[in-house]
């Protein structure tokens, strides 16, 4: 079965459903417990899932992901 194409950088790295799903509780201002009971997952997975999003997006932090976000228009700023 493969995986929907959801957001790509001009360098072609694609991102899965679950890990815009993943940002956007981040941006939310959602703790990765509160991520992992929302997505019913484990804690330990949504750890693997940003350090996986962090390497394709090119940022360390979730103020960088957030960034991303925003300009690549997977969040809007009310």
């Amino acid at each position: 079965m493969a995986k929907k194409q959801a957001s790509k950088k001009k360098s072609g790295t694609e991102l899965t459903e679950k890990e815009i799903k993943v940002i956007k509780l981040t941006c939310a201002d959602k703790s990765n417990d509160e991520i992992a009971l929302a997505l019913k997952k484990s804690r330990s997975w949504v750890d693997w899932v940003k350090g996986s999003i962090y390497k394709k997006i090119k940022q360390k932090t979730p103020v960088g992901m957030a960034m991303y976000a925003v300009k690549h228009g997977i969040v809007k700023i009310d």
